[in-house]
């Protein structure tokens, strides 16, 4: 089952949901969250640590406790930096619900969703994300064309360009999209987003999150921007959406790391693409504003 396709992904997540609420509710850990750090402070000596060691080992309620509270703790008493949580990986999802309950004429199904929390461990890009450009002010809005210099070249433009006026207003509206059912459901999954922007002088900078920085509502975003007075600026703009929040610091580093690399769009471009591959995020972009006469 592909995890993309939006409706097997919100078949699954109705036939999980039912089941859930089938079945008994997750077993809690044995060991208390108190033992669990008093073992990390070193509080603990002798057959009281030993004990409590063991009762961690035997029990994957109490491993997985102590993986989320200390992951290097972990490490070290499980003896190997990649061991497991029931059989699960360090570093993918655990499944709410025992592996126990994958018993019986449910297990198929759970065992479906275990395999796609487990070897997808990043929820699915947003569905129905959009990114437009449309003019704010009175001043013409020029039909999108070819840049073309007097000697023929298309300035290192690709494609079409938004020809505007020198100082013209251009309403940039974002949809957020929204995660497919089972990313939003069994992964608690919530749309985000983020504006870059590539400048007429090359410099890539963030201009805001759905977290601040422009006027938002439930799922969109909006930025105003006024074009240069300069003949012949260009513009650059690219929007991302993602089903996971999007850090403003982490975002900031990604324009950071395009200037570090020389600037301009094709820095961004590459920056943004590798990173929408590694984050599972939607990268969006519009032709370049470029100011005409």
């Amino acid at each position: 089952m592909n995890p993309r396709t939006e409706r097997s992904a919100a078949a699954l997540d109705g036939v999980v949901a039912r089941l859930y609420r089938q079945h008994e509710p997750p077993v809690a850990s044995p060991v208390d969250a108190e033992s669990i750090v008093a073992l990390a402070e070193g509080r603990l000596a002798g057959a009281e640590r030993t004990d409590l060691v063991a009762r961690i080992k035997q029990n994957t309620a109490a491993r997985r406790e102590l993986l989320e509270l200390y992951p290097e703790l972990f490490d070290a008493l499980l003896d190997a930096p990649n061991a497991s949580v029931g059989g699960t990986p360090r570093g993918a999802r655990v499944l709410p619900f025992p592996v126990r309950w994958a018993a019986g004429g449910a297990g198929l199904v759970l065992a479906a969703a275990a395999a796609l929390l487990v070897f997808v461990p990043r929820p699915a890009p947003p569905v129905g994300s959009r990114f437009e450009v449309v003019a704010a002010s009175e001043a013409t809005f020029k039909e999108r064309g070819h840049a073309v210099t007097p000697d023929g070249a298309t300035a290192g433009l690709r494609g079409d360009v938004i020809l505007v006026a020198p100082g013209q207003r251009l309403q940039l509206l974002m949809r957020l999209g929204a995660p497919n059912g089972f990313d939003r459901r069994l992964r608690g999954a919530t749309a985000a987003g983020a504006l870059f922007m590539v400048d007429h002088t090359g410099r890539a900078r963030l201009i805001c999150t759905d977290h601040g920085g422009c006027p938002s509502s439930a799922d969109t975003l909006a930025h105003l921007f006024l074009a240069p007075t300069q003949t012949g600026a260009t513009t650059w703009f690219a929007f991302v959406s993602s089903s996971t929040a999007i850090d403003a610091a982490e975002a900031r580093a990604l324009a950071d790391a395009a200037n570090a690399a020389g600037g301009g769009w094709d820095a961004l471009r590459g920056v943004l693409s590798k990173k929408a591959a590694e984050a599972r995020w939607n990268v969006l972009e519009q032709p370049p504003v470029r100011v005409t006469p």
